[in-house]
């Protein structure tokens, strides 16, 4: 079975990026396994299809998953591949010239409604895309919630927008902070994963 498919980037975030709009890719999961294997696939940070979305207020729906083939909610790299993917593409309802009233475009998430706009342009590419993200939300009951990782307890704070994101400050990064944001990343307090930020506050001026 032969797939077309582009590849796109933000920021370093790579995506391979499918049309699927009759949703005929029945195991999208195992497909982002075997696509992003940078050795024996394309190689890529995971799989994103182009569906239709069932609500008359979308362009389109974005489903994206991961490299390991599980489903993430949303991903703002991602999202700016899709647009990018669908106004090169001409695929847009309203296929608009960047100005300060150019209309948002709306994409179908798991996380929800997200709106973008295509704010410059060259020849007939989108080349600067604004996602609006929305307001990150404080998901923790405190600032200073408890997790506890190998008998070790964690002083995290849980925040989301749109996609889940634990926050940790460290007084320095001399630990195996890789390995300890992939535990993380996987603990049951984060059925959907987890983005891990290690934070180390430095000296001088913070204003």
């Amino acid at each position: 079975m032969k797939i077309p498919f582009a590849k796109l980037q933000g920021c370093g975030n790579d995506y391979i990026f499918v049309e699927d709009w009759d949703e005929a890719i029945s195991n999208p999961g195992a497909l982002s396994v075997a696509v992003s294997d940078r050795h024996f696939g394309v190689g890529s940070d995971g799989l994103i299809l182009l569906q239709k979305s069932p609500l008359p207020e979308a362009d389109a729906r974005m489903r994206m998953f991961n490299a390991d083939g599980s489903e993430g909610e949303m991903c703002g790299n991602g999202v700016r591949g899709f647009v990018k993917y669908m106004y090169d593409r001409k695929l847009l309802r309203q296929q608009q010239v960047p100005a300060d009233t150019a209309p948002q475009i709306v994409i179908d998430t798991k996380a929800g409604l997200i709106y973008a706009t295509v704010v410059e342009t060259r020849g007939n590419e989108a080349t600067m895309i604004h996602v609006d993200m929305g307001v990150p939300t404080i998901q923790s009951a405190s600032l200073d919630e408890e997790l506890q990782i190998d008998g070790t307890t964690y002083r995290i704070t849980r925040i989301s927008n749109g996609v889940p994101h634990c926050v940790i400050f460290v007084p320095n990064f001399d630990f195996d902070y890789a390995q300890l944001g992939r535990k993380i990343e996987m603990h049951p307090l984060f059925p959907f994963k987890a983005n891990v930020e290690f934070v180390q506050l430095l000296p001088g001026n913070r204003q």
